[in-house]
């Protein structure tokens, strides 16, 4: 009886734990991948990449981090597990990790005020990220799982093609952002009651943007200065240690 509950009890429980540990091997992976491209890419700024190509690597860097994630996990698991299946549990905890932590943001530090401030924020951009963060993770897995006889290879290959590949993309990204340019004046909706006016580039490139406020539609609009001298510990050197810092009403 106690040897066939032990049977029972690893039939049952070890594939699990074996979900989980390379669950937790693919998150680090990618967070690792994601935080290396980011370093690669202000080294990349620092060498003449334009600094506006940063922008690229915010959504690049955290893609190619859950691609790299999901394909050491697929790598890592048994032949019984889907390859899919471990692809998708890693970009979907890194999804819920993101979420957690841009919801702490959003909300100010203030758990209180999350569920009100936190979903009004959401919008298109965020659910077509998760999508992308899915689909990566769904291929990189499948694809680490099709490679997993030549791992030593593959993962020297994977290496190199995402070291080439950021900063390939983020010199088309300057690319195209520069054969773009608007010639007449655009109006954008930041929220409820908030407008961004943009007038087009002047020729000393040049460019104003103007934020109007409804109050009729925010009628408890506030606002609050952040002071960039105000978190550390010299004073007057007009440097902060964090974006994030609180702002004062």
């Amino acid at each position: 009886m106690k040897f066939a509950l032990n049977s029972l009890r690893n039939v049952l429980l070890k594939p699990r734990f074996a979900a989980l540990r390379e669950t937790l091997l693919g998150i680090f992976v990618a967070l690792f991948v994601s935080t290396l491209l980011t370093f690669v890419a202000h080294v990349c700024i620092c060498l003449g990449f334009h600094p506006e190509t940063i922008f690229a690597v915010d959504w690049l860097a955290p893609l190619l981090g859950t691609f790299c994630g999901a394909w050491f996990s697929a790598q890592q698991s048994s032949k019984e597990t889907s390859s899919w299946r471990s692809g998708f549990l890693v970009a979907f905890s890194l999804i819920a990790l993101w979420f957690v932590a841009w919801s702490y943001l959003v909300a100010r530090f203030n758990f209180a005020a999350w569920p009100r401030q936190v979903f009004q924020e959401l919008g298109f951009a965020h659910f077509l990220s998760w999508s992308l963060a899915l689909l990566f993770g769904v291929a990189g897995a499948i694809v680490g799982d099709k490679t997993r006889r030549y791992q030593k290879c593959s993962n020297f290959v994977l290496t190199f093609c995402v070291l080439a590949l950021l900063p390939l993309v983020m010199q088309i990204s300057h690319w195209l952002h520069s054969d773009v340019q608007p010639t007449i004046s655009s109006e954008t909706v930041l929220s409820k009651g908030v407008l961004l006016h943009t007038s087009p580039p002047t020729k000393d490139g040049t460019t104003v943007r103007l934020l109007t406020f409804d109050l009729s539609q925010q009628p408890n609009l506030t606002f609050g200065i952040y002071d960039a001298d105000s978190d550390d510990a010299i004073p007057f050197d007009n440097r902060n240690t964090s974006w994030l810092g609180q702002s004062l009403q």
